[in-house]
């Protein structure tokens, strides 16, 4: 019995200290009240005289010296009755009584404020204006006041910091010596010790906050014994086994907080005391009790009235609850797969508290009339909850459903009940909140319904639904909410569809049916959407982005009729079901439709060209069924009108879709076929943009040079190297001659084309069409170098140069044919010289000897030469303005033409000469070619070649020493003398003949 005596005594000196503590600041806190409230009147004093009006001396010294006639002035001077003047007093005196103190105040008189004299007595000098009134400083005297207190009671402090040392050694001591039961009690008298200052202390207690935080303190450790009386046994404090008692003592520390959150001084304590009440439940085991305990602290920490706006407090244990709950239930995680009433303790609990201060929310007395951001937050975490909850807890899709639509149907009533009060801010979060609840309730389908797209298109008309609930609202953020959830809605549904194909193609083989069920809802939705985007546009409803629809719509179509459909008929559908929205898109003009349309028919081709690439060859007969729909769409794009960019579109995509079906029909047939009916293309298409307007013959030109470079392409890569042969009769040839006098024949025509007004108008046009005589020149060329032999390859060159020298034809095409007629000539003098070094001779034939065909060579660049004389300047400085290339070459040659021209002709005869006759001669031959450049020097007078050929003519005496007189044949060594003497007597002759032509040549 001495232990618990010495406790009890213990208890009592503490609360006795604490008591004696709390009445010596009881009285000290009512002193400083009452210093404050002095201190506070005479500042209203003092500021109510600095407000009055000034008046007459004279007059306020009079009625001052009346009313306090015994007032004494120790300061002033007798004064004697000659300096005393009723209309001016020479001082006054004002006295202020402020709680029974008096304060005399002397005021000059106001002669001397003025600075005047009076004429009975001398001036006063006007005092020294007075220094501004500033505040006492109380901090440096309060702290003062602290440091005098510490450095006079020091030891007092320390000794009161040992003594609680001391006697928490002491408690902790004892408390280990004791029962759970005696813990208890000191851990309740510790809870009352705390709050007993608060009931002691008054209101202007400057200790008032620290009492308040005490008892806020006292209440939770109260909470914290009781909680672990009943449970907790590690802490030491349980004294109670059976769990009612437990659960009655811990009710009661619950009550005994939120007893203290009503009484609280602030949003913040409250909640802090409702909140606190829930971690009890957290530690315990969690049951269904802990769960419906937590239901009603929250239920009555929500009800608690304060002084003040309470829905920070309300939001914080809302909070608090939904955190609660999600540990509830993720500790009971197995219990609640085992037992269904567990689930359903949990919905309650949530809709008690969620859903019943959701609809306080919609009470008249706790809707916030006007919109802030707290209660916003609160009711839309309320709804949050409910929500939540009704998605977690049950177990069977059907009671999601039926949980989440009543939930729905709940906050469109109380929206419109807002609505009917005027709260138009709770409307439209009530409204948009039953669309949450709606589309989740629709997403709940899930486990019943199989197809992907078919519930995203049910969630999309769900918010069908709601645009047009919004729209009859008149509420333009309801309008917004709701037009951009359906264009998110149709966006995912395309989505869906091209993931559920993809997935489709990569892990099963899905049968034509469930290929046509996805084909079906994504076009469904596709039509239905643009026939809403018309009902809208008839309608005028103003929306944000009014074009997002019908390009969706497009979206919709495009991916049913040519992603999901079975692929036999995907172009067929997409031709009956594009083609009517593209003539709903021309007659009715909704916003964004005919893109849309446009876009459509873009990813039928692009997938359709796809397809048929990969699986090819095909037949006639298939490709044409795939091919036709998919022209005629094209075709419809690019006759529906509407921007230019959408017909272009269309025309370009009749183009590709005829070059892939020109391909894909005639490569199996021949590989040279597909060039050659590009090329016809190619023509087609010029020949029809030579009739239309401007912008039809723009796309029309891009089409056929698209056309042009794909045969190039199959012209170098295909038909060039192709050894293919056709056979007329007995003559056999190659089957490229026909394929290149058709480019020559396609070149030629384009460039005699007359084009429209359309077409002239193109800077395109004028900058390609002049290339089409380059076309026709490099035809020409390639078709020499590879169907002429090499044989009478150089004989082929010369003939060309020829025909391209005659003036008609530089008329006929334009001046920079010279050029060209120049560039093939050089080329048959190094064909001929290639021919004569390679090819050996052929003695059986005469026409097929390579010394016969040089001569041929050689006379028709002779003709070449003969053409060019003199005609072929003018030209070539008319050339010489065109490209770099080809104006640097005619610059040079019309500079010096003979020179460009005859020179190389010197080179190849000379070659030829070596190449081709008998050693023994050559002397003899080539002084003949040097006498022939010396007459050309005569009648060219051209001072260069009569040099040319006296070097050459020495080059042949020096040949004559040294080479030729060692010949055994006599007799041929002498007709070579004789010859080359004839010949330098025939040049002297002439040269005397002829001296002034070769003195005055260039």
């Amino acid at each position: 019995m001495g232990v618990p005596l010495l406790v009890l005594a213990i208890l009592l000196a503490i609360l006795l200290a604490i008591l004696l503590i709390g009445l010596w600041l009881h009285s000290h806190s009512l002193q400083r009240g009452q210093l404050k409230t002095l201190e506070r009147r005479l500042q209203q004093l003092e500021a109510r005289l600095g407000a009055l009006p000034p008046a007459p001396v004279g007059q306020a010294a009079g009625k001052r010296l009346e009313t306090e006639p015994s007032a004494p002035v120790p300061s002033a001077p007798p004064l004697g009755p000659s300096r005393l003047r009723p209309a001016a007093a020479e001082s006054a005196v004002v006295a202020d009584v402020v709680e029974g103190d008096v304060a005399l105040v002397v005021v000059p008189p106001m002669d001397a404020e003025v600075g005047t004299s009076s004429p009975t007595g001398p001036a006063f000098p006007p005092p020294p204006p007075l220094p501004p009134r500033t505040p006492s400083p109380r901090g440096p005297r309060t702290a003062g006041k602290l440091e005098r207190l510490l450095v006079e009671n020091w030891t007092g402090i320390l000794g009161v910091m040992v003594v609680v040392a001391g006697v928490t050694f002491v408690v902790v001591n004892v408390g280990l010596r004791l029962g759970g039961f005696e813990r208890f009690l000191i851990t309740v008298a510790t809870a009352a010790a705390l709050a007993a200052p608060s009931l002691l202390l008054g209101r202007p207690s400057p200790w008032r906050e620290l009492s308040l935080w005490m008892r806020s303190g006292g209440g939770a450790l109260l909470l914290f014994a009781c909680a672990a009386a009943g449970s907790l046994p590690e802490l030491g404090l349980r004294w109670i086994e059976a769990p009612g008692p437990a659960v009655l003592l811990l009710a009661v520390g619950m009550a005994v907080n939120l007893l203290l959150a009503r009484v609280a001084p602030s949003q913040a304590v409250a909640s802090l005391h409702v909140v606190v009440n829930l971690v009890p439940l957290l530690i315990a085991s969690q049951n269904p009790i802990t769960l419906a305990l937590a239901t009603l602290v929250t239920v009555a920490g929500l009800a608690v009235p304060l002084p003040q706006r309470q829905e920070r407090h309300q939001l914080v244990v809302t909070w608090a609850y939904a955190g609660f709950q999600l540990w509830w239930l993720a500790g009971n995680g197995a219990l609640l797969e085992a037992m269904q009433p567990e689930r359903g303790f949990a919905l309650v609990g949530a809709l008690v508290v969620f859903g019943g201060g959701a609809l306080w929310q919609h009470h008249p007395r706790g809707r916030a009339p006007e919109l802030r951001p707290l209660p916003l937050l609160l009711l839309l975490s309320r709804w949050g909850g409910v929500g939540l909850a009704l998605l977690v807890t049950p177990t069977h899709a059907a009671q999601r459903i039926v949980g989440l639509a009543l939930a729905a149907a709940l906050a469109y009533t109380l929206g419109k009940g807002a609505g009917r009060a005027g709260v138009r801010w709770l409307v439209r979060c009530d409204l948009l909140v039953a669309q949450v609840l709606a589309m989740a309730a629709v997403l709940s389908l899930q486990p019943l319904v199989v197809n992907g797209p078919l519930l995203v298109a049910g969630l999309w008309l769900e918010t069908v639904l709601f645009l047009g609930l919004a729209v009859s609202e008149h509420d333009p953020v309801l309008r917004r909410w709701g037009w951009g959830a359906v264009n998110l809605v149709a966006v995912a549904l395309v989505f869906t569809g091209l993931i559920t194909a993809a997935v489709d193609a990569l892990t099963t083989a899905p049968t034509a049916l469930e290929q046509g069920q996805n084909a079906a809802v994504l076009i469904g939705a596709g039509l239905l959407a643009a026939l809403l985007q018309l009902l809208l546009q008839r309608r005028a409803v103003p929306l944000p982005w009014p074009a997002a629809l019908g390009w969706i719509s497009g979206l919709l179509v495009a991916v049913g009729t040519s992603i999901s459909a079975p692929a036999p008929w995907r172009e067929t559908l997409a031709l009956v079901v594009v083609g009517a929205l593209l003539l709903l898109a021309r007659r009715q003009r909704p916003p964004g439709l005919l893109g849309g349309c446009g876009l459509a028919i873009v990813m039928a081709h692009l997938t359709s060209w796809l397809v048929l690439v990969v699986q090819a060859p095909w037949s006639l007969a298939p490709l044409l069924i795939r091919l036709l729909p998919l022209a005629a769409l094209s075709l419809l794009l690019a006759g529906a009108g509407g921007r230019p960019a959408l017909r272009a579109t269309g025309l370009h995509l009749f183009g590709v879709t005829a070059a892939l079906g020109v391909y894909l029909a005639l490569a199996p047939i021949s590989e040279l076929l597909p060039g050659t009916a590009w090329l016809a293309l190619a023509a087609g298409a010029l020949e029809l943009a030579r009739r239309r307007s401007r912008g039809p013959a723009l796309q029309l030109l891009v089409m056929a040079l698209g056309y042009l470079v794909l045969f190039l392409t199959a012209y170098l890569l295909v038909i060039l190297p192709s050894p293919e042969l056709l056979s007329l009769g007995r003559v056999s040839f190659s089957a490229r001659l026909p394929i290149q006098l058709f480019a020559l024949v396609v070149a030629l025509r384009v460039w005699f084309l007359r084009p429209g007004a359309g077409l002239t108008a193109l800077p395109l046009w004028r900058g390609v069409q002049p290339l089409a005589l380059e076309a026709a020149v490099l035809v020409s060329v390639l078709g020499i170098a590879v169907e002429v032999g090499p044989l009478w390859r150089p004989v082929a060159w010369s003939l060309l140069a020829v025909l391209l020298v005659i003036p008609k034809l530089q008329r006929l095409f334009a001046p920079r044919l010279a050029v060209y007629a120049v560039l093939v000539y050089w080329r048959g003098i190094l064909g001929l010289l290639a021919m004569l070094d390679t090819l050996p001779p052929a003695p059986e034939r005469w026409l097929g000897h390579p010394q016969t065909v040089g001569v041929l060579a050689i006379a028709l660049e002779v003709l070449f030469i003969l053409l060019a004389h003199k005609k072929l300047e003018t030209p070539l400085q008319a050339a010489s303005q065109g490209l770099p290339l080809l104006s640097w070459i005619a610059r040079r040659v019309a500079a010096a033409p003979n020179r460009w021209l005859y020179y190389p002709m010197f080179v190849a005869v000379a070659w030829s000469l070596a190449a081709r006759y008998d050693r023994s001669l050559l002397t003899l031959l080539w002084a003949l070619q040097a006498f022939v450049i010396y007459l050309l020097s005569a009648v060219l007078r051209d001072q260069q070649f009569r040099w040319l050929a006296l070097l050459g003519l020495g080059a042949c005496l020096v040949r004559l020493v040294a080479i030729d007189m060692a010949q055994a044949d006599l007799g041929l060594r002498g007709v070579v003398f004789i010859g080359v003497g004839l010949l330098m007597l025939a040049m002297n002759a002439i040269y005397n003949r002829f001296r002034a032509r070769f003195n005055s040549g260039r």
